[in-house]
């Protein structure tokens, strides 16, 4: 028989009490969580600038919706491919006024160009093509056609791994690459493209496996897409890179470097190619970006090849001419600088032509 307490002994609190009590931690713990989100999100947008959805969707390569971007789509032997880009590219994913597949004409030239996101913007459309094409032809007094394999975040890795899986279907007559220094350099460029209803990331290597974005939190969080970052970083550096140096990455690219190279010289095609600086003077380049620039130049001089350093065309006053004004960027330049690129680069081809034609 339960007894009533005694007069002035407290009750004992029943099972309502304390889940009453257990209720309101859990809530305060939550709301401390929330409040603490909140703050970090606040932070992040006044303090992480970078990850802003513009800044980041143009990083990431990611076209115009980041909901669903459109602009690559996965390929097992490159990593991503481009669909966003005029002339569209073919079944192979070359851009070209012509198709791979027609026979060649009598003394026909073929020039097959790769290189990134700067190389892209060299032959941008068709008007371009029909401009090299024409004063190519000029010059060397016979016809000459050309293709692109150009995509933006592609370095030494892939154009080797376009000429081993896909170059064949172009019969080239030369290859010339337009490197930007960071084709050489240790760099973890994203891409994000959508699959399969499913928004994916590659952190600019083939060998990288995709992994999975958020598309409400990639689009309305900024702290998600500060942290995503940063652990997507972290997972790709401790999973393909644990203890690589810049001097051992620099040593597989040029193991990539001398594979491009002989893939050439053993089917007798011309290799040539175009060295672009960074904009801005070269006094302000890093550590890693003049060894990048010295161990480049290094390659193409022990393998003899015709090389335009635009390093050498550029001046200090052309380098600040043609910044993009984007204080981040000094890799692309802006409509002028393409301009004066694409200028010196087709007067450059009129000078070497080929030694096999």
């Amino acid at each position: 028989m339960n007894l009533p307490p005694e007069e002035g002994t407290p009750a004992l609190p029943g099972k309502n009490s304390r889940r009453r009590v257990r209720a309101k931690i859990i809530l305060t713990i939550l709301c401390g969580l929330g409040a603490g989100i909140l703050a970090c999100e606040f932070l992040s947008r006044r303090f992480l600038p970078q990850f802003r959805l513009p800044r980041l969707a143009e990083e990431f390569r990611m076209g115009g919706d980041p909901l669903s971007p459109k602009r690559f789509s996965p390929s097992p032997d490159l990593g991503w491919e481009d669909r966003d880009a005029s002339p569209p590219p073919d079944a192979f994913g070359f851009r070209s006024l012509h198709s791979a597949t027609t026979a060649k004409a009598p003394n026909e030239v073929r020039i097959l160009v790769l290189g990134d996101s700067v190389g892209k913007q060299i032959f941008s459309c068709p008007a371009d093509y029909e401009q090299a094409e024409g004063e190519l032809s000029l010059a060397w007094g016979k016809p000459v056609k050309l293709w692109s394999f150009a995509v933006e975040g592609y370095n030494l890795d892939q154009y080797e791994r376009i000429l081993r899986y896909r170059a064949a279907s172009v019969s080239a007559d030369q290859v010339l690459i337009l490197f930007c220094l960071n084709d050489v350099a240790l760099q973890f460029v994203p891409v994000v493209f959508e699959h399969e209803g499913r928004l994916l990331m590659l952190q600019g290597i083939v060998k990288s496996p995709p992994r999975a974005v958020s598309p409400f939190l990639f689009r309305h969080s900024h702290l998600y897409r500060a942290g995503w970052t940063f652990r997507n970083a972290y997972l790709y550096r401790k999973r393909f890179m644990p203890a690589q140096t810049f001097d051992s990455f620099l040593e597989e690219r040029h193991r990539a470097f001398q594979n491009t190279v002989a893939w050439c010289r053993q089917r007798e095609i011309d290799f040539s190619a175009v060295i672009f600086p960074y904009f801005k003077p070269r006094d302000r380049y890093d550590r890693e970006e003049r060894a990048s620039y010295a161990s480049l130049r290094d390659w193409l001089s022990a393998a003899q090849a015709p090389v335009l350093d635009l390093h050498d065309k550029f001046s200090v006053d052309d380098l600040r001419a043609a910044h993009n004004q984007d204080p981040t960027d000094d890799v692309h330049p802006n409509p002028s600088g393409y301009r004066k690129a694409r200028e010196f680069i087709l007067a450059f081809l009129k000078a070497h032509p080929l030694s096999n034609k």
